[in-house]
Formats: structure tokens, C-alpha cells, sequence
């Protein structure tokens, strides 16, 4: 893909050279985006942006997702986002997606026609119409994943739902094919048997089971991940002369013009959307997390946050 993947030749001062993460979070107008080490997210966000699942239909011929199309929360034609924690408000979707992502980016959402739904997922979610590169202000990279090898880290063992993990393997197998080693392609019958063990895998099935897998689904799954880890150190091995690839050289020869920010974990404290409207009062009565359905546990998100904006609207009028 990108023909701007350069090598680094001072390992150790790029090291130094990394930025601590509390300077972004610092700036209150920022969002995020987290991606983990996904090979086909980091080369396409290199080349084309933060792009939402219609525009990467419409590029790809397939959307880069982890879940099936009828549940991505990103819907068609937005990107989810992250807001910029702030204290005593929660912070889950940031807490969630991105303090513990491998790889997550910082993006200046100024032109990004930026919207906040009332039924999103989380209180700190919003969505992004897409981010070319210049609205990209820096890369964060965690710093418990930064020297461990690309190879070594999960491709559809985790935060896979089951019954994308077969399809989602074949995408990142014609990506390695596509763009690191062509010569992996003597492979594909290895994988249509892999992936051949988990075609009773369906949404309709999971929906059935809550979700739940068996064991041996689950170990069917592992193989696969492991497949697919050795195939990715093959192509490493034939694209960068090493099959050592650890997730900074990666991000630093994918993004050779974005500063680099570590995530040390040291700047932000998990704050509940319970704690925020179990304490907050609403028309003079305290809304309570489990008000508005009267089912402990299972509140109704989406009319609370409803409420608490049209009376924060009066109260700004």
C-alpha cells in the first residue's frame, strides 16, 4: 500500500523521543480513535484517513469491522470517536476503547463534522464524519504493548465477535497477500479449512446463546489466531527484513510525519455514568441510574442523556 514506510535507523532515541499522553489530554477538544495493532486499519488510515464503513465498502469491496454490519455502532457513514475525558464526567467509551488500545489516534475534530447522538452507546461517545490525516494532531501508543512484537499480538481472538472471526481472518490474509508478501498466497486452502470449522458459527446462533461459545469453538478460534500471527511474521519478515517488528517501528514507519505520544496510564481514573446521574438532579429530583425503565441494571441510556441535554440548554438559554 503506502509507499512512505521508511526504516528507522535510531531505535532508541525515537524512544526517547515519544511524548507523554497527558499533553494531548490536556486539550479538551480532542477526540479519539482506537484500533489496536489491526494491520488493515493502521496501512488504511495511513493512506485514506479515518474513513466510515459506506467509504470503506465503497474502496475495499468489505467494511473493516469486528462485529457483524447489522450491530457496528459506527452505522454507515460515521466514525465512532472518544471524547477527551473530563473530571467528574463519565469516561467510559474512552476508558473502554482507548486507554487500553495498543494504537489509538488523536484527532482535532474542527472539520470533521462531529455529531453526539442522544442514543449512543456511552455518555463520552460521538461520531466523526471521517478524518483525513492533517486532522490527525499525534499517534498514541500504549506503553505495555510498545516493544512486544506485531506478531505476537491478537488478530481475531479478541474483541472479534465469533461469527465475523472467519471473514475478518480472510480480509487480513488478502491484505498480507495484497501488500507484504504476495507468496503467502499458497496458503489460502490452509485457511479455508481453518475457517471452514467455524461456518456454524452464525449471528442467528449467537443470538440463541447469548453470545456464548463453546470451548472448543473457542479454541477453533485460537488456531486461527495463530495462523494468521505466523503468516503475519512471514510477511514482516519479507517486508522489513525482520520478523521482529515491534508495534513502535510499525506505527513510526506508517506514520513517519505524526508525533508519537505513550500512553504510561498514568493520567485518567475510570468515572461511571452511574456515579453522574445517580447524583445529579434533574427538575429538582435526582434521576437515578435505573429510573427511567424501572429495571435495576438494564437503565435507559439514551432517554437520560436526552434529559440532562434539553436541561442543559435551558440553563444555557
Amino acid at each position: 500500500m503506502s509507499g512512505s514506510l521508511t526504516p528507522t535507523p535510531d531505535y532508541q532515541k525515537e524512544k526517547e523521543e515519544l511524548r507523554p499522553f497527558g499533553e494531548l489530554l490536556e486539550r479538551k477538544d480532542l477526540v479519539y480513535h482506537g484500533v489496536g495493532v489491526d494491520l488493515i486499519a493502521l496501512y488504511g488510515i495511513a493512506e485514506h484517513g479515518l474513513s466510515s464503513a459506506a467509504d470503506q465498502e465503497e474502496r475495499l469491496g468489505y467494511v473493516n469491522s469486528n462485529t457483524t454490519k447489522e450491530l457496528t455502532k459506527t452505522g454507515s457513514d460515521l466514525v465512532s470517536v472518544a471524547e477527551t475525558p473530563v473530571r467528574k464526567l463519565p469516561n467510559v467509551a474512552f476508558v473502554t476503547y482507548i486507554e487500553g488500545s495498543a494504537v489509538s489516534f488523536a484527532i482535532d475534530p474542527a472539520n470533521c463534522s462531529m455529531v453526539q447522538p442522544p442514543d449512543r452507546g456511552f455518555y463520552d461517545e460521538a461520531f466523526i464524519k471521517g478524518a483525513v490525516m492533517e486532522d490527525v494532531v499525534g499517534v498514541v501508543i500504549n506503553d505495555d504493548t510498545a516493544d512486544q512484537r506485531v506478531a505476537d499480538q491478537p488478530v481475531v481472538s479478541r474483541n472479534v465477535s465469533p461469527d465475523v472471526v472467519a471473514q475478518k481472518a480472510q480480509n487480513v490474509f488478502n491484505f498480507l497477500v495484497r501488500n507484504l508478501d504476495p507468496h503467502l498466497a499458497n496458503y489460502q486452502e490452509e485457511l479455508d479449512a481453518l475457517a471452514g470449522e467455524l461456518a456454524h458459527i452464525t449471528s442467528e446462533r449467537l443470538a440463541a446463546t447469548f453470545g456464548m461459545i463453546s470451548d472448543a469453538d473457542r479454541n477453533k478460534i485460537a488456531l486461527v489466531d495463530e495462523w494468521l500471527r505466523d503468516k503475519i511474521t512471514k510477511a514482516l519478515e519479507t517486508k522489513y527484513g525482520t520478523e521482529d517488528l515491534t508495534v513502535l517501528d510499525l506505527v513510526r514507519r506508517t506514520f513517519p510525519s505524526r508525533r508519537l505520544y505513550v500512553n504510561e496510564h498514568t493520567d485518567v481514573t475510570p468515572y461511571q455514568e452511574d456515579v453522574l446521574f445517580d447524583t445529579l438532579a434533574l427538575d429538582g429530583d435526582p434521576i437515578g441510574y435505573t429510573k427511567w425503565d424501572g429495571a435495576p441494571g438494564n437503565p435507559s441510556a439514551a432517554k437520560m442523556r436526552q434529559a440532562w441535554r434539553r436541561r442543559s440548554l435551558r440553563q444555557d438559554l
